[in-house]
Order: structure tokens, then C-alpha cells, then sequence
């Protein structure tokens, strides 16, 4: 049977049909009762729409007033149907005050979500996108443990953010990242690093094996209008996922970044048994940059004192890296200026994970 939002109030009980039945024949409840072998409380109950109109019942009912069983059932069906009509109304006029605060616009622009003009069914496709029977569950504490992003996340609720990571989520789905392992991680960090020395459209297939591999899975998905964050790492359904929003990346930029929150993972901030702490992204920053670059490779590259383009390709040939993120490091420590040696940074342009391939 459809469902009809503009369907005008519930049904009338079968208590209602019950009743006219037995006056037209003459019958008073307590006679009725005897005849249906029912206690006077149960039939005044029936016939006032608080209990269900039970099989059994019904098959007592035909032979005492007649009609068949798919009329009664029907009878039953219409009115429970309307009552949960009336209910979900209630719902929806709830669901409709969260719903101005989800940016479904954008969404829409993005192929995430469709738009209707009937406030009750645009309703009904935000609760199927954020898979919740009500919208109003969201900011509820029981769901906390199925939104928890990660111990460094500001846990604020941001429609923005959590319609975002939501997506993120179904990319995520569509991968086959095996449990997250730590250990293996860290063993394949070196290999990741490598990695840098590619263009995207060769390192991406190739980093994102290796993360799930290790039990990561790796989401690319265009950034939001308020949604100010380069990258995100959250555990969730069981898998840990790096969401890199898809815009203004390059060289420098990106792999600083994936360094961060693979650290993130290493230090427990992400994971079926977060740490937290206070500062969880400057401990995170710090991992990420000595894993890129350990210290003391760097150190000694220092100790020569050669900053030129030469040196610092060499170098970066050596240490299997891209040689931007060497100059971020020269420009972090005061040994090159902002200007110098910008034509090394490479723009990339990172294909968005929830586009169907061509």
C-alpha cells in the first residue's frame, strides 16, 4: 500500500465498523462477548482502537457478524497505518527544523543528494543519506560512537563536517581495506614516502593499495563551502579512513598532510581504542614531519650547508622524496625565503574518489 503523506487525519478504528455491526443486529457489547468468547474489557478495548485486531479475533468475528478476513485485516491495516501516519507527521515536523541546518544545496551540486519540493520526502532522503529513521537521532549521545571521527576532532556537531564524512563513508565502503595494522603502517611508510616522487595520476592506485593493505582506506571528495580542513582521518564501520578534500593540493601541501594524519593512526588518535589528547595535532604534526623527513638525515644534509637547487635535488634523490617538501623544510627553518625555489612545488589535481570512472 503507498504511502500518502497528504493523506487528511487517521483512519477509524474497526471497533468503529465492530460496533455498528452489533447494533444493527441488536446485540449490546456484554451478549457480543459472550458470543466471541471475549472478556467485556478486551471487546471494549477492540472497539475503541487499543488493542490489535488479532487472526484469532478476526476468525471469531465472521462467524458471529459476518464479513471475511481480508475485509478486517484491511480494516486493521488502514487504521494502524494511519496512526503511524499522524506519528511520522509529528516527525517530520521535528526532522523539518534540523533539515535548514544540513546544506543540501551543495550537497545537491555535488550528485550527493536529491532535492524535492515536498518538505516530507526531502525529509525522508536526508534521513536515508545520514541513514538515521529520524534526523533528530544525529545529536543524540547514543549515536555518539557511530559519528566518533577521532580523538583530535573537534566533536562540535557540524552538519557540514558530518554530512561530508558521511560521503566519505560510502567511498570508503567500496574498498576492500583489510583491518587496520599498525604495525604493517609503519613498515610501508618508507614505500608510501616514495610515492611522492609520482604525479597523482600514477600515486594515487598505488597509495591507496597500500593503505588498504594496511587498513586504511584512502577518500579524495571536493571540499565544502564550510568546511574549512584540508584532510580528515576517522574510524568508522570498522575501518580507519584519510578524507582529502580534492582542491588547492600540491607537492608540498599534500604530503605533509597525508603524513599528519597517517600519524594520527600511529599515535591511536584514530582507531577502535582512541587516545586522547589536548594536543593530538601538534603530536601528530611533529610524528609526521619526522617520518616524512627523519631529523637525522635531515641534519646531516644541513651540516653541509649547501642550499642550492643542485643540492637539494640530489639530496632528494636520495632520500626517494619529493624535493618541495625539502625546501618546505630549508623554508620552516629559516634557510630559504618564501620566494626561493617555488618553481619545485608541483600543483596536483587529485581525482575525486565518489565520480564513477569514465
Amino acid at each position: 500500500m503507498a504511502f500518502l503523506w497528504n493523506s487528511q487525519g487517521p483512519a477509524s478504528p474497526p471497533g468503529k465498523t465492530i460496533r455498528d455491526l452489533i447494533e444493527d443486529r441488536g446485540m449490546t457489547q456484554k451478549e457480543f462477548a459472550t458470543r466471541m468468547d471475549l472478556s467485556e474489557k478486551h471487546v471494549s478495548k477492540l472497539i475503541s482502537g487499543e488493542v490489535l485486531l488479532t487472526t484469532d479475533v478476526i476468525l471469531r468475528m465472521i462467524s458471529v457478524i459476518g464479513k471475511d478476513v481480508l475485509f478486517w485485516s484491511n480494516l486493521e491495516a488502514m487504521y494502524r497505518a494511519g496512526l503511524l501516519r499522524e506519528t511520522m507527521k509529528d516527525q517530520v515536523a521535528l526532522d523539518k527544523r534540523i533539515l535548514s541546518r544540513v546544506p543540501l544545496e551543495e550537497l545537491h551540486e555535488l550528485g550527493w543528494i536529491a532535492l524535492d519540493e515536498n518538505p516530507a520526502k526531502q525529509v525522508e532522503l536526508a534521513r536515508q543519506y545520514f541513514e538515521v529513521s529520524t534526523l533528530q537521532i544525529i545529536e543524540s549521545e547514543a549515536m555518539a560512537p557511530y559519528t566518533a571521527l577521532g580523538a583530535h576532532i573537534n566533536r562540535e556537531m557540524d552538519y557540514t563536517l558530518l554530512a561530508w564524512t558521511q560521503q566519505a563513508k560510502f567511498c570508503a565502503r567500496k574498498m576492500s581495506a583489510r583491518p587496520l595494522d599498525h604495525r604493517k603502517l609503519e613498515r610501508n611508510l618508507i614505500k608510501i614516502r616514495s610515492l611522492s616522487l609520482l604525479p597523482p595520476k600514477e600515486f594515487l592506485p598505488k597509495l591507496q593499495a597500500i593503505l588498504a593493505y594496511c587498513g586504511v582506506a584512502f577518500v579524495v571528495l571536493p571540499a565544502m563551502k564550510k568546511l574549512h580542513l584540508e584532510a580528515i582521518t576517522f574510524f568508522a564501520e570498522g575501518r580507519a579512513t584519510i578524507a582529502f578534500t580534492s582542491d588547492g593540493k600540491n607537492s608540498e601541501t599534500f604530503w605533509i598532510s597525508l603524513f599528519k594524519e597517517l600519524a594520527h593512526i600511529l599515535l591511536r588518535h584514530v582507531g577502535p581504542r582512541m587516545v586522547y589528547s589536548k594536543d593530538a595535532e601538534t603530536q601528530a604534526k611533529r610524528l609526521g614531519l619526522e617520518k616524512l623527513l627523519p631529523s637525522d638525515r635531515y641534519k646531516s644534509f644541513l651540516a653541509l650547508k649547501r642550499f642550492d637547487e643542485e643540492a637539494i635535488l640530489a639530496f632528494a634523490n636520495e632520500e626517494k622524496l619529493h624535493p618541495s617538501i625539502i625546501v618546505n623544510r630549508l623554508r620552516s627553518s629559516n634557510m630559504l625565503s618564501k620566494k626561493e625555489l617555488v618553481h619545485l612545488t608541483v600543483d596536483y589535481e587529485l581525482s575525486r574518489s565518489d565520480m564513477k570512472n569514465p
